[in-house]
């Protein structure tokens, strides 16, 4: 039996053609997203970007069979609540120089949708905890610096004159200076 010069290398590509061919088709049937949602993805996952997650997954909106975008909780680490929603693992947190966490952001209206949405270190209502509203006297406009309440304006006729901010504007005074120390 005699070939034709050059038939082998044809009949190679041709192959190698339809190889490829094929799995293009079988790869596209794996991966066709209306096939992995109707029945391919097992129980307790479904299909995202091509690939079966679980439905306890916050990179993958939990089980939301609608979405396979994250779950993006304002300043909080996400999680899938028993009910598989997204929701707050916890809020932000920074290390103090004791090593310990410390939380600079809260949820102080136990609203899951808005996040973490105080800021603990800087709102004069929720200074360094939910619901510490700072009240100091004399003081017309309370601040919150760092987690501890903070004097941004003495009410008329105070001054604070010991730079304390948790005696608020101590001094009574009609010239608007502090008096003198010495």
């Amino acid at each position: 039996m005699e070939r034709a010069s050059g038939s082998l290398p044809v009949l190679r590509t041709t192959l190698a053609l339809a190889a490829v061919a094929m799995a293009v088709f079988a790869c596209e049937s794996i991966i066709d997203a209306s096939s992995l949602q109707s029945g391919i993805c097992p129980a307790g996952s479904k299909a995202c970007n091509a690939e079966c997650v679980g439905l306890q997954d916050p990179n993958h909106r939990c089980g939301d069979p609608t979405e396979c975008l994250p779950c993006d909780i304002p300043h909080a680490t996400s999680i899938c609540d028993h009910t598989e929603a997204c929701a707050i693992g916890t809020c932000s947190t920074v290390t103090n120089s004791l090593g310990a966490a410390v939380e600079i952001w809260a949820d102080c209206n136990t609203n899951p949708t808005d996040g973490c949405e105080v800021d603990l270190l800087h709102d004069s209502s929720n200074c360094g905890s939910c619901g510490n509203t700072c009240m100091l006297p004399h003081v017309s406009e309370p601040g919150c610096s760092g987690g501890a309440c903070d004097i941004l304006e003495c009410a008329a006729g105070y001054l604070d004159c010991d730079a304390n901010p948790r005696n608020g504007c101590e001094v009574q005074s009609e010239g608007g200076a502090c008096p003198d120390a010495g």
